[in-house]
């Protein structure tokens, strides 16, 4: 397995590798890479950069991305949940039901990014401002979601995917 960072496939600056094994039966279910701070770094610029693509990315065309994305998650629901069982121990029922949330938050996200209307604010509470001013709002994606790790795949994915999208929850 490789890291993707900036759309392209790679496996660590260093080449250090580490075997992900079950905490079920402490079998190896595969190898993963291991990210260094420049690995980090890379990963977190290329993330910003895509983060000012996306925010001009007009609303209804990131929903129909991420519609998309919500139609993949689906297909590809069963293998996550094998994923998620071999890597986190959870029964395949349990990790079944994980990775079939995963579409329909993507849609959740894909919708509720349509709605991020601004608010009007009357202005004329700010000494110095006026009376019949106002000041309006507009909400935006923020940018890269910068959080702790998470439980499982298909969490951290979607967390991350309303992050981006920029729902201010």
């Amino acid at each position: 397995m490789e890291m993707l960072i900036g759309g392209t496939w790679q496996s660590a600056a260093s080449g250090r590798t580490e075997e992900v094994t079950s905490p079920f039966d402490g079998t190896v279910t595969g190898t993963v890479p291991v990210a260094d701070a420049a690995d980090v770094r890379a990963a977190l610029d290329r993330a910003e950069a895509g983060a000012v693509t996306w925010r001009r990315t007009p609303a209804h065309e990131r929903m129909r991305i991420l519609l998309r994305a919500a139609e993949l998650a689906d297909e590809r629901a069963e293998q996550t949940a094998q994923v998620i069982s071999a890597e986190a121990g959870k029964t395949i029922t349990e990790a079944r039901g994980e990775a079939s949330r995963s579409g329909d938050l993507i849609r959740l996200a894909a919708f509720e990014g349509t709605q991020l209307y601004g608010d009007a604010l009357p202005l004329d509470a700010n000494r110095g401002t006026g009376l019949d001013k106002i000041g309006f709002t507009v909400h935006q994606p923020s940018g890269i979601g910068k959080e702790g790790p998470r439980s499982a795949v298909a969490e951290m994915t979607d967390t991350k995917t309303v992050i981006l999208h920029g729902r201010p929850w």
